[in-house]
């Protein structure tokens, strides 16, 4: 039976103890890879043990629940995720939504409930197992004789995924080239042969799922196997022919978002308003959008009567009043969770907005 690594994050040891217990670990062909007592802990062990499951709490001190699940799932998307917390509040659910969470347990956790969650986890794991089986790809433990190469391979993967929605040519660029010398120094000739088939499968059916994503279907890369995918006789080779590939295909999809006409100005809020929490600004959502900074707010002030930077501004403070007032968060916390980094900062932005301190709104209420 193949084994899945599983890793617990939770600040509390007990709880950690509690799900160490209830975890039927052998019956279900699971191990205890790690754990971790805060979120920042947790995503280096991630990064580090590349786990198959991680069972994580919300509340936690650094980098919280929230902001934990957001960096897994732009990282680690094949992660799966069982969340625990001891509130039943919405933020959390929400955000362990948005992340792909299995499931979302409250404490005191039910042993069947966890059960039948790590059950649901290990089904989709071994649903993937056998999709990647029948494509005939070759299996990484076999190439990967070297468990820190894996882990570099797997690195450089995720960075790509992510540069890609970015549409960062030139960064994914310098990541398939690293990931080129990386490669061919390490693994011997032979290895590297074996190593293509893995290549074509991962590299190309990302490059399939971000064209489709951009409403893209270009002919290259619809099947794996077809040329010149399938004539590849090394790595260099392949990863010269990817960087093209995917050099082709973000200026395609960067050209598909501008030819659709006039931008979307609820477009623009709607992003501003899923992502608010996160350190954007009008620089980088012009960027985003394929405009420049000075149109982009043109066009928004036009159309909505306020600026975007306002706008943009009025969604972090009307959501960190909330969290504030209704949630009880700590002051640091709801700086984090609405994009600003500097807590001082945030403070100067709060008393100018409202006329009064974080603290004494809380005072009030």
């Amino acid at each position: 039976m193949n084994m899945y690594d599983v890793l617990i994050i939770d600040d509390e040891p007990w709880s950690r103890e509690v799900v160490k217990t209830l975890v039927p670990w052998e019956d279900l062909g699971l191990r205890q890879a790690g754990e971790a007592e805060d979120g920042r802990e947790g995503l280096r062990l991630a990064d580090e043990l590349s786990p198959h499951i991680i069972i994580t709490d919300m509340r936690m001190p650094g980098i919280d629940g929230v902001e934990l699940l957001k960096q897994l799932n732009e990282r680690y998307p094949e992660i799966k995720i069982v969340v625990m917390s001891g509130y039943d509040d919405w933020l959390y659910l929400k955000q362990a939504i948005r992340s792909r969470a299995i499931e979302y347990l409250l404490k005191p956790i039910d042993a069947e409930e966890l059960k039948a969650a790590l059950s649901r986890c290990l089904a989709e794991l071994r649903e993937t197992a056998a999709r990647q089986e029948d494509s005939e790809t070759v299996s990484e433990p076999f190439v990967f004789a070297d468990s820190a190469l894996l882990n570099e391979y797997l690195a450089l993967k995720r960075q790509v995924h992510s540069l890609m929605r970015e549409f960062n040519g030139r960064e994914v660029e310098q990541a398939l080239h690293r990931l080129e010398k990386e490669l061919t120094k390490v693994l011997a000739p032979e290895r590297q042969k074996e190593m293509i088939p893995q290549l074509r499968y991962d590299f190309i059916l990302m490059l399939q799922e971000f064209l489709a994503e951009n409403g893209q279907s270009s002919g290259y890369a619809r099947d794996p196997n077809m040329a010149p995918v399938a004539k590849w006789t090394s790595i260099s080779q392949a990863l010269v022919e990817l960087r093209s590939l995917y050099a082709h295909a973000i200026k395609e999809a960067a050209q598909h978002r501008r030819s659709r006409g006039s931008l979307s100005i609820a477009e623009i809020q709607a992003y501003i308003d899923k992502h608010f929490g996160e350190p954007i600004s009008l620089e980088t959502i012009a960027h985003r959008f394929f405009v420049s900074k000075e149109h982009l707010s043109r066009l928004f002030k036009a159309s909505t009567g306020e600026n975007l930077t306002d706008y943009l501004q009025r969604q972090r403070m009307e959501r960190a009043k909330e969290l504030i007032a209704v949630h009880g968060y700590s002051i640091k916390h709801v700086a984090e969770l609405t994009g600003y980094a500097d807590l001082t900062y945030f403070y100067r932005v709060f008393k100018k907005y409202f006329g009064i301190t974080p603290g004494e709104l809380r005072k009030e209420d």
